[in-house]
């Protein structure tokens, strides 16, 4: 597995990855599967995202755009703690065929923002008037992580550029109204053991963090030292400490504004799960699925928490007919 990017990572911050490691159980589950598999290594050359940054809807936003604009549109939302780098090779096998746009949310990844943007709510209507600034119509979003919650409000607020959503590996469901675990150890502590744990991960700063995330979140991907060091300068500094304003209102934000809305939300959706995921557990897909009444569900074999990265043939195949098949359905026939 790469290592240059880890290179200055001090004795502190790797003592404080293991000893989150050794805390969570699932790592034994995560590391059975990567020995089960035939490792895929990340790009270090990226052919077919080109991020700029550009201001729209009023925030400075790290972009890429791909594709023909004719074809169906498809909107990829960065998930925490990665950036819009992560979706190179399936924008590569999409390309073709659709539309793509992708950006780092405001406070995630390269995008600008602190706590004053670090909610579902304002994510949600950014990402609304986003679609209106750009006059995107149609559009399948993409949101897994923390988007998926993201793009389910924003879909619930107003679905009129929106023909669907991809979601997975994310929130969704209001965790204390379910008997199921629905998250990893990892997430229920940031959750519900408060703010002391968020400061001990926010302490430990983004080297830690991501030394973490990518023994987790990964089973047959292994990323290159350019993803990698992308995500090391999102990241750097305070960034980590203020990303925990996300998990210390999710709870609440789900519970307010994703939740209640899930049975009346009146646009397709494919819950797209990896069914080795130890942080979201697959049993929140599961859910999302019942409780949601135009959805279809896949769990994606050999993938973890990102399942675009693991299996990036088998997730294109699945966002390609989902947006293409759709919109054709959609159109009359002779």
């Amino acid at each position: 597995m790469p290592t240059a990017p880890y290179e200055r990572v001090g004795r502190l911050s790797r003592l404080m990855a293991f000893v989150t490691l050794a805390g969570v159980p699932e790592w034994r589950r995560v590391r059975r599967a990567q020995a089960a598999v035939t490792p895929i290594e990340g790009p270090q050359v990226f052919t077919a995202i080109s991020p700029t940054y550009r201001t729209i809807a009023g925030r400075t936003i790290r972009i890429a755009e791909s594709g023909d604009p004719t074809k169906p549109t498809v909107v990829f939302l960065s998930p925490f703690p990665l950036t819009l780098l992560t979706f190179e090779m399936v924008w590569r096998l999409l390309a073709d065929d659709v539309h793509l746009v992708g950006y780092d949310v405001p406070g995630l990844g390269k995008s600008p923002g602190g706590p004053e943007v670090m909610t579902y709510e304002f994510a949600a209507r950014h990402l609304l008037d986003l679609l209106d600034e750009l006059d995107l119509r149609d559009v399948y979003l993409v949101g897994h992580d923390i988007p998926s919650a993201i793009v389910l409000r924003a879909a619930a607020i107003d679905r009129s550029r929106i023909a669907g959503l991809v979601i997975g590996d994310g929130p969704g469901i209001d965790v204390q109204a379910t008997d199921l675990r629905l998250n990893g150890s990892l997430v229920h502590r940031l959750i519900a053991w408060g703010a002391p744990y968020r400061a001990f991960v926010g302490r430990a700063g983004a080297p830690a963090v991501l030394w973490v995330i990518k023994r987790l979140a990964f089973v047959r991907s292994r990323l290159s030292d350019v993803e990698l060091a992308d995500q090391l300068q999102a990241y750097r500094g305070a960034r980590i400490r203020s990303m925990m304003n996300w998990f210390a209102g999710s709870r609440e934000a789900v519970r307010t504004h994703v939740d209640p809305v899930l049975a009346t939300l009146d646009v397709p959706v494919h819950v797209v799960w990896g069914a080795d995921d130890v942080i979201v557990l697959e049993e929140m897909g599961r859910e999302l699925h019942r409780r949601l009444p135009e959805s279809r569900f896949s769990s994606i074999a050999d993938a973890g928490h990102a399942p675009w990265a693991d299996q990036p043939e088998i997730y294109a195949d699945l966002v390609r007919s989902f947006a293409t098949g759709a919109r054709r359905e959609e159109q009359p026939t002779g």
